[in-house]
């Protein structure tokens, strides 16, 4: 008895797909956290060095007035 032939869907032929595998959703999830922290880190450290040059800015002010 022949075995019944399977069909295949558009680029699922072996070599005709993506050469990569996919990132599973938690990889996703952890590369997205990692990268909100690091751009939170950023941005805190951009305001704290605003903080500082404005003060500083204040504290010349002061004394050339």
């Amino acid at each position: 008895m022949a075995a019944p032939l399977q069909t295949r869907a558009a680029g699922a032929c072996p070599g005709t797909g993506p050469q990569h595998e996919k990132i599973g959703d938690s990889a996703k999830n952890t590369f997205i956290r990692r990268t909100e922290h690091i751009m939170e880190a950023e941005r805190i450290n951009l305001i704290g060095n605003t903080l500082e040059d404005l003060s500083q800015r204040a504290a010349d002010l002061r004394r050339y007035l």
